[in-house]
């Protein structure tokens, strides 16, 4: 972060770790390499994190396949409490209405079955 010249509370872990983040705030960059611009701080780092005082507005980004060696858990929402979607987010619900959702539909609230959940750009459907 040694480019840094107005951003503020920014962490970078490695060599050069976020070389060209000289204005942006609140980010941490976890990488080893100097990267040509800011741009290609954010999109190769392998770990680019975006902070924010809304936890919605918070970001973890892994450039690269992610491995793990145990469950990875989501967090359950009831139909009413899903978060507003961006186009290709995951989730599950805990009161889906089952007798009236298939895969594709949209997801309808009221029951009690545990169901994974994607949004398509315009709404949650099952899935």
């Amino acid at each position: 972060l040694e480019n840094n010249t107005t951003g503020s509370r920014n962490i970078g872990i490695g060599y050069r770790s976020g070389y060209n983040n000289t204005t942006a705030s609140d980010q941490i960059f976890i990488n080893s390499i100097q990267r040509a611009n800011y741009t290609a701080d954010q999109t190769n780092s392998p770990i680019y994190i975006q902070q924010n005082t809304t936890v919605a507005n918070q970001n973890i980004f892994l450039n690269g396949k992610v491995i793990a060696a145990a469950p990875i858990r989501k967090k359950g929402y009831t139909v009413a409490t899903l978060p507003v979607g961006v186009q290709g987010d995951c989730a599950f619900v805990t009161d889906c209405s089952f007798t009236s959702a298939g895969v594709g539909t949209p997801v309808t609230g009221g029951g009690s079955s545990v169901l994974p959940v994607f949004y398509d750009g315009t709404q949650w459907i099952v899935g």
